[in-house]
């Protein structure tokens, strides 16, 4: 997947439609639109879309996720996000083109 870094201030927005998914004002109330393949975090995953969950392994144990799906074998864009220092916890988004 080809992947861009977005800073931590800046809203998550599909690279496909330019709907704005998650605004930076409230973190915890994310959307979905229709090219939104996963969600992922330094935790595992929050999302994966219906279609994709034979392409992607949902239950990788000891993976790191930033390095998983940055290597997923989908030809789209990975969105992502780290909390600065000292966590750099990272949220990885995936969207492809329909």
């Amino acid at each position: 997947m080809k992947s861009e870094e977005l800073s931590e201030s800046k809203n998550i927005t599909c690279p496909y439609c330019n709907s704005i998914l998650v605004n930076n004002e409230n973190i915890d109330d994310y959307k979905l639109c229709s090219h939104t393949i996963f969600i992922a975090t330094d935790y595992g995953f929050e999302f994966v879309r219906e279609d994709y969950k034979d392409t992607i392994n949902i239950d990788v144990k000891g993976e790191n996720y930033d390095n998983y799906t940055a290597n997923l074998p989908i030809k789209g864009i990975r969105l992502v996000q780290y909390t600065p220092p000292p966590s750099f916890f990272g949220v990885y988004w995936g969207f492809i083109d329909n």
